[in-house]
């Protein structure tokens, strides 16, 4: 049928090549992005899971980047703490040379201490110097540290920091080593006398050439309690050191005398006296009980005026005297007849470092176990970011050889449907052919 109205074939030929030509630009589009899908239209179900797998793949990624961190700052604490390990090991070597018969008390006392008391005070610079970021790997008090290593509440992995210290690690050995002779003793025999006010004297020659080698600093034990040497006056005499190190808070209501720093329990007793010197003014003090390191209970020999004097010094309407000075501790009851004085030896000093080493031991391996759960997440990560990848790109991607031939297919049925076209348009044509007939 011939028609000159209606071109059908023509409308036909022209719909074919509209819906190649957006094949070919969606094509186009697809090998100009590497993606199947562009927009939503695409793959409206496809878009939805991609980019679902888009956000995980992004989380972890994150959270690999969280793990790295992570790793780096245990590694930092480990770090420090391998180092502690080196200067309590050098201490051990420090305290078994002294040891040694072959070295003279010169040797330990300019060489041996010198480097011994030199370390002992690097712990806590380096303690203190140790961070991360600004933040303290040591801190004073337990503090919680949370890695996150994935999206949900769950995905964390929490590591406490401990505070470490040369109290710590060397306890009554931080402040002085005290390194003498061995066959210089303090343990063998009662010989030494101390008087309520400190001074210690020597009964014998014997225990007064022990006495001259004690040196100010020195840690010793007398009848329980411990105690610094202040000062050697003579082969004969010597002064202990009763200041309590710290400070003090005396809550009036209740009369407990509160400690930061001290050790009550090894210094003071039922009994024993003390002065307090507030806003310049001095009070002394007896002691009903010593309930803690940090807390001890006034007698109450000490009157209510004698209080009341101390909230006048401070002005404090509520009577916490807050911090107060220790001047010095009168030890009462310690001249006993028979008591003696004994001075911490190399001994006591090698199994204090073995139990500082196995503190640190013990650290260190509670962050090995950390890291290696550290590492073991980041590897978890790894595979679940390879596969989640390969099924996004499963749904997501163009698979580039299909598309060219999709591409060659398209651009052979343009070229096509535009000659078709052409013979469709010509077609009107033979009409008149039909009308020169009739000529």
């Amino acid at each position: 049928m011939f028609r000159l109205n209606s071109n059908v074939p023509a409308l036909n030929s022209m719909r074919h090549i509209q819906k190649t030509g957006d094949d070919i630009a969606a094509i186009t589009g697809r090998l100009s992005s590497g993606l199947r899908i562009n927009k939503a239209s695409d793959d409206a179900s496809g878009m939805f899971v991609s980019e679902q797998l888009r956000s995980q793949i992004a989380t972890l990624k994150q959270a690999n980047q969280n793990i790295a961190q992570a790793g780096a700052f245990v590694q930092t604490v480990e770090g420090g703490l391998e180092q502690l390990t080196g200067i309590l090991t050098r201490l051990k070597g420090l305290a078994i040379r002294a040891a040694d018969g072959s070295a003279s008390d010169d040797i330990r006392e300019r060489g041996i201490q010198v480097e011994a008391d030199e370390l002992i005070s690097e712990i806590d610079r380096m303690v203190e110097s140790i961070r991360y970021a600004g933040t303290t790997l040591f801190p004073e008090t337990e503090t919680r540290i949370t890695f996150q290593v994935g999206e949900t509440s769950s995905d964390r992995i929490g590591l406490t920091l401990s505070g470490l210290n040369k109290d710590m690690l060397l306890g009554a050995f931080a402040t002085k080593v005290g390194f003498i002779a061995a066959s210089s003793s303090l343990t063998a025999a009662a010989g030494f006398d101390v008087s309520a006010t400190g001074a210690l004297t020597a009964n014998t020659a014997t225990e007064g050439d022990m006495l001259r080698q004690l040196a100010g600093g020195d840690l010793v034990q007398f009848s329980g309690l411990e105690f610094f040497v202040e000062s050697v006056t003579d082969n004969d005499n010597a002064q202990l050191n009763m200041t309590l190190e710290g400070k003090m808070n005396l809550t009036l209501d209740n009369d407990v005398v509160r400690g930061v720093g001290t050790k009550f329990t090894k210094q003071l007793r039922a009994g024993d006296t003390f002065d307090m010197t507030i806003n310049n003014a001095t009070q002394t003090f007896t002691v009903a009980s010593v309930d803690s390191d940090t807390q001890l209970t006034l007698t109450a020999a000490v009157s209510s005026t004698e209080l009341g004097n101390l909230k006048m010094f401070t002005g404090d309407a509520d009577g916490d005297l807050g911090s107060v000075a220790i001047t010095a501790i009168g030890v009462g009851n310690s001249d006993q007849a028979g008591q003696y004085l004994q001075l911490n030896g190399i001994q006591d000093f090698l199994d204090q470092i073995a139990s500082g080493i196995d503190t640190i031991i013990a650290q260190r391996a509670r962050l090995g176990a950390v890291q290696a759960r550290i590492e073991r997440a980041a590897s978890t990560h790894s595979v679940q970011i390879e596969n989640l990848t390969n099924a996004e790109s499963v749904i997501r991607d163009a698979d580039m050889a299909v598309e060219i031939s999709a591409l060659v297919r398209a651009q052979v049925l343009a070229q096509t449907g535009t000659s078709i076209l052409n013979v469709a348009n010509l077609q009107p044509q033979t009409v008149l052919n039909l009308l020169a007939a009739l000529g």
